[in-house]
């Protein structure tokens, strides 16, 4: 799923794809599944996982975009470029409580990818 949210003032494309926890597990070397299984998980680890997922989701529109544009062949190749430090600078671009109030709607934007689109077949 592509949506536009914004993050203060600056518009925020996000893509979430069926690829997005590979991605995630990739870059922050941990199980998206296992940190939203956890029932132990503390507020904070539950907004850092937020935080992650949304740079992500944003770096999936951006390896979109430069797909497009012919700057990158797949979303893949795009994808390996990205590192860990690339999240702190992303994270540096917004004030705080920006961030936090976006957060729920960028949630949004991942779990309607994963809802599934099929209908149940008549008998």
């Amino acid at each position: 799923m592509y949506k536009v949210i914004n993050i203060g003032n600056e518009p925020v494309a996000l893509l979430s794809k069926a690829s997005t926890n590979m991605y995630y597990k990739s870059i922050f070397h941990e199980d998206p599944v296992t940190i939203q299984s956890n029932d132990k998980a503390t507020m904070a680890d539950q907004i850092s996982f937020s935080q992650r997922l949304t740079f992500i989701m944003c770096k999936q529109a951006e390896a979109q975009d430069a797909v497009t544009n012919g700057k990158a062949a797949t979303i893949r190749d795009f994808m390996q470029t990205v590192t860990e430090d690339d999240f702190c600078d992303w994270l540096d671009r917004f004030e705080l409580m920006d961030l936090q109030e976006a957060l729920s709607g960028a949630m949004d934007v991942y779990t309607a990818s994963s809802a599934s689109t099929s209908t149940a077949k008549k008998e």
